[in-house]
């Protein structure tokens, strides 16, 4: 019904009226499943899912205890669930990921990050179901 067109930074919706990217503050925590078309920065807790269709940045005092589907994702603080990056997958050194999934197209790892999780890149994953 309406088109927008979406930029790295923001959206500039049919009205021309522009969009600014989303973040949740240190302090803040929220409860439930979060999804947009923006570019999302989380600096507080996500108790539930998190869904973009652009860049996602988990700050340092960041935490998520649930999924992360997105396009790009920077992490820099904590994620407990299951991660699908369509693009670029980056931990940085103060990272901390738990025992899940993260599939990537490519990925950058700083030395130091905490990584207990298993790393499946997305071209693996459709050559071993293209194998079958």
């Amino acid at each position: 019904m309406f088109k927008s067109k979406i930029t790295k930074k923001s959206v500039v919706n049919a009205g021309g009226n522009t969009v600014v990217a989303n973040r949740i503050n240190q302090d803040c925590i929220i409860t439930g499943t979060i999804n947009s078309i923006t570019d999302i920065r989380i600096d507080g807790t996500i108790n539930g899912n998190v869904n973009s269709q652009a860049k996602i940045v988990i700050g340092p005092t960041g935490k998520v205890i649930g999924d992360i589907q997105c396009e790009d994702l920077t992490v820099e603080g904590v994620v407990e669930g299951n991660i699908s990056v369509s693009r670029t997958l980056y931990f940085r050194k103060t990272s901390q990921i738990g025992q899940f999934v993260a599939k990537f197209q490519k990925i950058i790892i700083e030395e130091g990050a905490t990584l207990q999780c298993q790393l499946l890149p997305l071209e693996n994953i459709s050559n071993t179901v293209n194998n079958e």
